[in-house]
């Protein structure tokens, strides 16, 4: 891992994207959750997310630190948008891509990527 986030032990750094990086949601399932960083999965379809990928193919999300052990989805690795490697588990399922109108609100919300949000709401306008 290229650089470093401070953890205890007892804490999982997890990867969120979609409609699942609702600021409300993640605090009433996690309150303690921190956010670290914007994040993404240079390929979606390696790792089983099939939806609204970026120009390259990624899928943008949020890097959280949690203070519980998650339910995984699946592990990977994941470049921060200041280009740090890390492996994340990832908690969001694949159906957190099919509302485009939550997803590009939350991209938005988070301010990810201008590319990928540009992709989401074509893919939204396309219907």
């Amino acid at each position: 891992m290229q650089g470093s986030v401070s953890m205890v032990p007892t804490e999982t750094l997890v990867f969120r994207y979609g409609r699942d990086m609702a600021p409300e949601a993640i605090a009433a399932e996690t309150p303690g959750a921190r956010f670290v960083a914007r994040a993404r999965l240079l390929d979606g379809e390696a790792t089983g997310i099939a939806g609204p990928a970026g120009p390259s193919g990624e899928v943008w999300g949020i890097l959280l630190i949690q203070p519980e052990a998650p339910v995984r989805q699946g592990d990977a690795d994941v470049i921060t948008d200041e280009g740090r490697v890390t492996h994340a588990t990832i908690l969001t399922d694949a159906g957190a891509l099919e509302d485009l109108g939550a997803v590009v609100t939350q991209a938005r919300y988070w301010e990810l990527a201008p590319s990928y949000i540009e992709v989401l709401d074509q893919r939204r306008a396309a219907g």
